[in-house]
């Protein structure tokens, strides 16, 4: 579930694992990143979505559903519960990624580095190939572009890594995208800290992003611009 302004998808224990909950199937639930934190071993947060529908608080943080949103909706609804795990598994490829831009550009590393992530994402890979016996490709559910990008080719990719080795390699190829990336958002930010938000809205559209990705950006610039 994705609440008013964004978050990651994720999935939470309904018993906590402090408690005595086993980090089972029947043991879990939809939920937020924020959600899950925010509640931490406490009581039970917002139900956003239940069996795939809009639960009981849904409309604490959302009105009607956006055609958008319904599109999506139903798209999603070829998920498989396996899908789940190469979702964390890639999570886990990109915040290692972030941890060797980190380094890159001389933060201090973290207890939870790079090869942490790689050791976690190719953990979720296993658990995903045992879940995924018989399953569709995604190609074939409709759930990845028919052209993927570079970047989501890697990612692709990885369901053929047979080591933690491939996994480390994968973000070492992703690393060159999220330093363009950064490099990019540094010079934007730096023509909006300039108020100068017309080359902001220029700069962004320079790039080549997935479609409609740099029309959003650029619009979303545009429409900060009009509001100053």
């Amino acid at each position: 579930m994705v609440p008013r302004g964004g978050d990651w998808d994720w999935v939470d224990h309904i018993t906590p694992i402090a408690k005595g909950g086993r980090p089972e199937l029947d043991n879990g639930r939809c939920s937020s990143s924020n959600a899950n934190f925010a509640k931490r071993d406490g009581p039970e947060p917002p139900v956003v979505l239940c069996a795939g529908a809009p639960g009981k608080d849904w409309h604490q943080l959302h009105e009607a559903v956006q055609r958008s949103a319904e599109i999506n909706l139903l798209r999603l609804s070829n998920l498989h519960v396996s899908d789940w795990y190469f979702n964390r598994a890639l999570a886990r490829v990109l915040f290692g990624v972030d941890e060797l831009y980190n380094l890159e550009i001389g933060k201090r590393p973290k207890v939870r580095g790079a090869p942490y992530y790689s050791n976690a994402a190719f953990r979720a890979l296993a658990a995903w190939r045992r879940h995924a016996v018989g399953v569709p490709t995604l190609e074939a559910r409709g759930l990845v572009p028919t052209r993927p990008t570079d970047d989501q080719t890697i990612l692709l990719g990885l369901r053929n890594a047979s080591s933690t080795n491939d996994v480390t390699r994968a973000m070492g190829e992703l690393l060159p995208f999220t330093r363009a990336s950064m490099r990019l958002f540094a010079q934007i930010y730096s023509h909006i800290e300039d108020g100068e938000w017309s080359a902001a809205v220029k700069e962004a559209l320079k790039k080549t992003w997935p479609p409609g990705v740099a029309a959003k950006l650029a619009r979303w610039l545009a429409d900060h611009a009009d509001a100053r």
